[in-house]
């Protein structure tokens, strides 16, 4: 018959201990700690050390961080030379015991204790710089009133390991600074002089973790930009000499595109020359699309033009081609091309049939045609049944274009010929007819 063994978790740590007792040169064998200064000033307190390590060790593997405390503490107290681990374990052991605390005031003790270890750590084993990092971070994370405190710790950590800094402890380093900048405590020049700080040393990194590094450069970017300390004048002096030093950068091309985009500098020359060296690096039909809004913000309607054409043909999604060729169709209408901004608009219908916008352009394309279509005022007057005939069109592909619509519909209904006009060309209502010019349409008379 078998029956079921229980060990409590006193049970094991006397098992444990007996294990440590009764055997301790399998445990404390690799250390020749009786020789060692650091664990001691004679044997019984170097033996003691030893043991201590150990068990702080063992238990810290199984991640009973309880246990580990009392030996971890003797440790710390005792023989503070004896190893690194005491920090590294320790730090763990006291944020379990400071996140596992309902009392505030033990739990502020564990706290004041966690960062005299980090002092004590680089008292006794150096790593200033990467240290005080951690010290920093732990500083907001418990304490985030005092975060002039962290910021110091955070900088000075940045200014010992530079491109080797942590990576959350830069970015944590650009979000205190910029936490001060929000509350006066630091101005503008001080945050854009900490971002391109903190962006160049994430550029210089060396860090095998990608996923991180790329991470840390999006939320430094996301901080700078959402700051508002940098207008479009101060981006450009930012970014113009790294730009001129190498405009092949692509890590440099991709944030001043994405920078200039969310502050809405379409106008500064240094985007545009970014956005295109960007292009030429990496064609997309995203990165077309961006330069072909650029351009037209800018009102450079052919180089517009030149880049939504390249967009509509890199793209492979058939809405989103319809768009770019609905954006084509714009912009020639805006140059007065009436007869290319039809052409573009009903290739963006050829792709996207429920797409009612194209209807109205060519609408509006027609109506601004009829000056220069027709030989006398009737043939003139005939292109606004063809403009309203679209107008109808676009409604009726897109009920949300209704009100638009109609407003288009009742502005240029009101130059349709008069019935005298179609009478003495042998019209009426209702009758068929064919308008001229390169416009073509077969449409219905209808008088005003």
């Amino acid at each position: 018959m078998k029956r079921d063994i229980k060990i409590s978790g006193r049970s094991i740590f006397g098992l444990f201990m007996l294990t440590i007792l009764c055997y301790p040169n399998i445990i404390l064998a690799q250390r020749d700690y009786l020789n060692n200064a650091a664990y001691g000033c004679d044997s019984v307190s170097r033996t003691d050390c030893a043991s201590n390590l150990s068990t702080m060790s063992e238990f810290y593997r199984i991640n009973m961080y309880d246990y580990a405390y009392d030996a971890w503490r003797s440790c710390f107290i005792n023989c503070p030379k004896a190893s690194k681990n005491i920090y590294i374990m320790g730090a763990k052991i006291l944020k379990h015991k400071i996140e596992n605390s309902n009392d505030e005031t033990l739990k502020n003790r564990y706290i004041d204790t966690l960062f005299i270890l980090y002092d004590k750590r680089i008292e006794n084993f150096g790593q200033e710089g990467y240290v005080s990092g951690r010290k920093g971070i732990d500083i907001l994370r418990y304490r985030p009133q005092e975060i002039e405190s962290a910021h110091q710790y955070l900088s000075k950590s940045a200014e010992l390991e530079k491109e080797n800094t942590e990576e959350a402890v830069l970015v944590t380093l650009l979000q205190t600074t910029n936490v001060l900048y929000k509350n006066n405590k630091r101005s503008a020049k001080d945050l854009v002089s900490m971002y391109l700080m903190v962006s160049d040393y994430l550029s210089q990194s060396t860090s095998k973790d990608t996923k991180t590094l790329d991470l840390a450069k999006e939320n430094v970017e996301k901080i700078f930009t959402e700051s508002g300390a940098a207008d479009c004048s101060m981006l450009d002096e930012i970014f113009t000499q790294k730009y001129e030093a190498d405009s092949s950068d692509l890590d440099l091309l991709k944030k001043i595109t994405r920078i200039y985009d969310h502050q809405d500098c379409a106008q500064s020359d240094l985007f545009a020359k970014a956005s295109e060296s960007f292009y030429k690096i990496e064609p997309s039909a995203n990165a077309a699309c961006n330069l072909g809004k650029l351009f037209e913000v800018q009102n450079r309607y052919d180089k517009a033009a030149y880049y939504y054409k390249q967009a509509a043909e890199l793209e492979t999604d058939k809405i989103t081609r319809s768009a770019y060729y609905y954006k084509l169709s714009v912009i020639a209408e805006q140059q007065g091309e009436h007869q290319l901004c039809r052409t573009h608009a009903l290739k963006a219908i050829e792709l996207n049939p429920s797409f009612g916008d194209p209807y109205l352009i060519i609408g509006i394309a027609y109506a601004m045609a009829s000056s220069n279509c027709g030989s006398n005022a009737f043939e003139r007057g005939s292109i606004f049944w063809a403009a309203v005939d679209m107008f109808i069109k676009a409604k009726n592909t897109d009920p949300g274009l209704t009100e638009k619509a109609d407003e288009y519909i009742s502005k240029y209904s009101s130059y349709f010929p008069t019935k005298e006009e179609a009478f003495f060309n042998s019209l009426s209502d209702g009758m068929s007819y064919t308008v001229g010019c390169w416009i073509n349409e077969r449409t219905t008379v209808r008088t005003r």
